[in-house]
């Protein structure tokens, strides 16, 4: 599978946070606490089923929610802010792509820490600083010896209160956007994305990948105001999650954070992207390369908005690993025995909204028919109950183990942590989901197969090398 990130114990019970504190379903210990400057809402300490360490939710009286996971050994800590703001919330026409130049304008700093301080900071700590955008999610984060949590704590809540940038600034900055855009889809794969989920929706935000538009991104150095208008809008405590994972002194790392954030303002802009309608027949797209590349296919099923209330996300993905995984009779058939393709796998990126559940295909030749009759094949038999429950349970096995050996890092449990928490603005969802995962049965495989796995939910994008008229005369 393709993890996006680059995106065992007690009952995990459910969390209604109310007016006089929260209410807890469960045998978590939990509690409303009052510090002495009253910035701090309620506390509650949780110990994963699936994910093997305990956490400590805090949230301040302004929204802001603060996750730590003490790993003593770690040597290091992870300081992870996670925004619910991504590219599904540019919702007004021709303002696509905000969302990842914020993940630029971010570095800008502010008048009291310009950007190059704030580089020249990092780089005197020896520590790691960077971020990601992607649909549902903009993560910034810091990977730093333990002795220099007061500094970064200080330095981020500074730009996340504070962010200042001239026009000037941003002219520069959102014109280096460009660049990058022709840089990133010069890659085939890159582009062959963009043309899946362009073709894949017609009115929700999903349309657009994280860059946008390529019209919106030459426009954008004349938007300075509409810059500080979105900014503003999402850049509120209410849309922020901190994880602090590793090595680091837990009071210190909470009094800090009261200290420094708790003056954070602002309601946020609550975005409802366009209902897509519903898809009833297959659609394709192709492109023609115009350099020598091998043939490649995306395929992308509709699927449900990402939920851990229900086993549909995770039933979709364990049918993901069933078909398309190293271990599948696909793999064998077309890697292994026919040696037809040179790789197939599935890309494991939930999402917030109704979104795509992808299949990629790196074929020899461009025999795009073939690979898609094949696949269908072993839907059916799928479909139709073909299936060992032993395999059921190997398959979630393996999907488990894999993302439990992805978080051997205190940088991989906050990434990990901080991606599933964006997509419903739980902490724990991470734990939750790897319990509905945990719970998939055959039967559910097998209703994935039927209800979404299916043609009629299906874009296909297919690319290949073509040759110029002036290549296909010599």
């Amino acid at each position: 599978m393709r993890i996006l990130l680059i995106p065992p114990l007690l009952f995990l019970p459910l969390l209604t946070i109310i007016s006089q504190g929260i209410k807890i379903q469960g045998s978590e210990i939990s509690k409303k606490i009052q510090m002495e400057d009253n910035k701090m809402q309620y506390k509650v300490e949780q110990k994963g089923k699936v994910i093997p360490f305990k956490t400590k939710t805090y949230q301040l009286k302004n929204g802001l929610k603060v996750t730590f996971v003490n790993l003593p050994q770690s040597g290091l800590f992870a300081y992870y802010t996670a925004m619910r703001v991504g590219s599904r919330d540019e919702v007004e026409p021709g303002h696509s792509g905000f969302a990842h130049l914020f993940e630029h304008m971010m570095f800008r700093g502010t008048k009291n820490l310009p950007g190059a301080a704030y580089d020249n900071a990092v780089t005197a700590m020896g520590a790691d600083s960077s971020a990601w955008t992607w649909n549902d999610q903009t993560v910034y984060f810091f990977v730093a010896p333990p002795d220099r949590l007061p500094k970064v704590v200080e330095m981020e809540a500074e730009r996340f209160k504070n962010l200042f940038y001239s026009e000037a600034e941003f002219k520069t900055e959102s014109g280096a956007v460009l660049g990058e855009y022709n840089k990133n889809f010069s890659n085939p794969v890159n582009k062959l994305e963009e043309a899946l989920f362009d073709t894949a929706f017609t009115r929700h935000t999903y349309k657009h990948t994280t860059m946008g538009f390529l019209e919106d991104i030459k426009a954008m150095p004349r938007m300075y105001n509409y810059s500080l208008q979105f900014f503003k809008r999402h850049y509120v405590p209410s849309k922020a999650l901190i994880f602090v994972a590793g090595t680091f002194d837990e009071n210190q790392a909470l009094k800090l954070i009261e200290k420094n954030y708790g003056d954070w303002e602002g309601e946020g802009w609550e975005t409802n992207p366009p209902v897509e309608p519903p898809q009833n027949s297959q659609k394709k797209v192709h492109i023609d390369w115009k350099s020598p590349v091998l043939p490649m296919m995306l395929l992308g099923y509709k699927i449900p908005a990402y939920s851990t209330e229900n086993k549909i996300s995770a039933s979709i993905v364990i049918a993901g690993e069933l078909l398309f995984g190293k271990a599948s009779a696909l793999y064998e058939k077309l890697v292994l025995k026919e040696q037809c393709i040179e790789s197939i796998d599935y890309w494991d990126w939930q999402q917030r909204d109704p979104g795509l559940f992808i299949v990629e295909v790196v074929l020899k030749e461009p025999n795009f028919e073939y690979v898609i009759s094949s696949i269908d094949e072993e839907i059916k038999k799928i479909s139709e109950g073909n299936i060992e429950t032993k395999a059921v349970e190997d398959a979630i096995s393996h999907y488990k183990y894999n993302m439990l050996l992805n978080m051997d890092t205190a940088k991989n449990i906050a990434r990990n942590l901080a991606f599933y928490a964006t997509l419903d603005g739980d902490p724990m969802s991470l734990d939750k989901f790897l319990q509905r995962i945990e719970e998939v049965s055959k039967e559910d495989v097998m209703n994935a197969a039927i209800n979404i796995l299916k043609s009629t939910r299906r874009t296909i994008a297919t690319l290949s090398f073509k040759k110029s008229a002036q290549e296909e005369k010599r």
